[in-house]
């Protein structure tokens, strides 16, 4: 499943915005790629849900991502409706710019490759 979308009111993006979960055994994947902010979080949320009380680990590739606000950041380190202990929450492959935001919020030790 791949999410992608905006409003009828709004222009397109000027980065397309993909999420893709994926689900491996009880660890959920969750490929992002375009900017995670406050416009686009609600996908993630989506996508968050949709997998709800399937898994019991956490893992986002950020290889694609090109830009996350703390909105982004928070729905990353908070998923809703989600019982998945922040210690089972990784992050893979974070741009450089994702990269210098965790390390802002002293959360680089999540980052697993």
């Amino acid at each position: 499943m791949s999410l992608q979308t905006f409003s009828a009111d709004s222009a397109p993006p000027a980065v397309p915005f993909v999420v893709a979960p994926k689900l491996d055994g009880d660890v959920l994947t969750i490929v992002i790629d375009g900017e995670l902010d406050m416009a686009t979080v609600h996908l993630l949320e989506e996508a968050q849900r949709s997998m709800q009380g399937r898994y019991r680990a956490l893992r986002y590739e950020l290889a694609g991502l090109d830009f996350m606000d703390s909105a982004g950041l928070r729905t990353l380190l908070a998923p809703p409706d989600c019982n998945v202990p922040i210690s089972e929450i990784s992050i893979h492959h974070p741009t450089r710019a994702v990269r210098r935001l965790l390390e802002l919020r002293d959360l680089q030790g999540m980052i697993a490759g």
